[in-house]
């Protein structure tokens, strides 16, 4: 959604619905969107603050790795670790119920099938199974 289309939702539609003509509602608008100028200007100069906290970090580490490697002191991994991550959401929901038997068995089946699934994949990243 646009600003503008914020500040027409927020500021301007209120005081139309209410029965006023499209003047004063511009009006009443301007005078209650004033004090979020203020708001504004601060969460955004302290977003790009932090960006820019960010992208000073990642140059300064970026420096000292370059300066460990090269004086020899560290040697940076030929591939960066990565963790592999599967939301099991709804899971117990599998295993519990009025038909328990049949629902173990289906989340015996989908854990099994995830298994295979995972090791795939490490296989395909690693180029070797677990």
């Amino acid at each position: 959604m646009a600003e503008t289309d914020v500040y027409r939702e927020r500021f301007e539609m209120p005081p139309i619905r209410e029965g006023l003509d499209q003047r004063r509602a511009m009006e009443i608008a301007s005078d209650m969107a004033g004090p979020f100028n203020d708001l504004v200007d601060r969460v955004l100069l302290a977003a790009y603050r932090r960006q820019q906290e960010l992208t000073w970090i990642d140059h300064l580490v970026t420096h000292i790795e370059v300066t460990l490697e090269e004086t020899g002191i560290h040697d940076l991994p030929q591939r960066v670790p990565a963790i592999r991550f599967l939301d099991l959401a709804g899971y117990t929901r599998l295993t519990s119920g009025e038909d328990g038997r049949s629902r173990r068995l289906s989340a015996q089946e989908m854990s099994l099938t995830c298994r295979s699934f995972c090791r795939k994949l490490s296989y395909v990243y690693d180029r070797r199974a677990p």
